[in-house]
């Protein structure tokens, strides 16, 4: 009887010792490696999130929206996925954040479309990575970005995730009051025409409240901003940027795209509107659905991210299995 008794601890000893060496850790963070790739002769800053593998694992591409760095928001929604089972490359627009260019905080939609492309062949590039299992995640502006990326159907990209996406220029601006897109204008066209003739930028700020000058003043939009990038985010960006958001609707392109889509939307969304994001949905046959909250709850600690978060790795699962 004590010999079985013996016997039957020391199988279980030896069960729970196998489990605690072999068991993944779900709180390990990723190893997180910096690296740069250029674009036009300017260096990209990028961050690589992973985990050791035995085989190349499936990439997925991240970059935030309007005027936000890879330093905020990624660091905490980036392992999610790794935990899931894939890499994740995030990485600054040129002019922004780390990464290098002049004039500081321009955002240019042709350019941060490039950088997009250049970053997809960088992560495709990257050992232990499996370069034809790349997905694109964007959020806001970047969500209109990865919608207009994905029609292009560029090598190796299997799967797209955009949440609370610009899709509609007009339909974006609708959102600000008259008075206040004219103010835009103005100071937008004076600052393009300035850079013509090599006058430093004016710089607005990226988000303000009603009735003050900013590319954001919508009720909720500074406040948003500060919960979700800190007080201390760098709030201006070129006024020029006024002139490109009206002219940029990546819903007339997004179609083209090949590859599965899923599109994320808050109820109460007064910034990128959920109805115009909901309609492109519907047309694409896309995954996804509208989330409690607005514009900002689609981050960590806003009502719509756990929910969101699940469904946007159970989509990537499907589309770009990691086993």
């Amino acid at each position: 009887m004590r010999s079985r008794l013996v016997t039957a601890l020391g199988l279980l000893l030896t069960l729970l010792t196998s489990a605690l060496v072999t068991a993944p850790s779900a709180s390990a963070a990723p190893t997180v490696t910096p690296f740069t790739f250029p674009v036009e002769g300017t260096n990209v800053s990028a961050f690589r999130y992973s985990e050791p593998s035995a085989t190349p694992r499936p990439v997925l591409v991240m970059a935030l929206g309007l005027g936000s760095t890879q330093d905020r928001i990624l660091p905490e929604v980036a392992p999610e996925f790794v935990a899931a089972g894939y890499d994740v490359v995030t990485f600054d627009y040129r002019y922004w954040g780390s990464s290098a260019g002049m004039p500081r905080n321009l955002i240019d939609i042709d350019s941060q479309l490039e950088d997009w492309r250049a970053a997809i062949a960088a992560a495709r590039s990257l050992p232990g990575v499996d370069g034809n299992a790349v997905a694109l995640w964007g959020t806001s502006l970047s969500g209109g970005h990865v919608l207009s990326i994905g029609s292009e159907n560029i090598p190796g990209v299997r799967a797209v995730v955009a949440q609370a996406p610009h899709v509609n220029g007009i339909a974006t601006v609708s959102t600000i009051p008259v008075p206040a897109l004219a103010q835009l204008t103005a100071v937008g066209t004076a600052d393009l025409a300035g850079s013509a003739v090599g006058a430093q930028p004016t710089y607005i700020p990226l988000a303000s409240e009603p009735g003050t000058l900013g590319l954001l003043p919508q009720p909720g939009a500074l406040d948003g901003y500060k919960r979700v990038l800190g007080a201390d985010f760098d709030n201006r960006a070129t006024a020029r940027t006024a002139l490109q958001i009206p002219f940029y609707s990546p819903n007339l392109v997004a179609q083209a795209g090949r590859a599965p889509t899923f599109i994320g939307t808050g109820v109460t969304d007064n910034i990128t509107p959920g109805i115009a994001a909901r309609e492109l949905a519907n047309r694409m046959g896309a995954a996804g659905r509208d989330y409690p909250g607005g514009h900002f709850d689609v981050y960590p600690g806003g009502a719509a991210y756990p929910e969101l978060i699940r469904d946007e790795v159970a989509f990537l699962q499907q589309h770009v299995p990691t086993s």
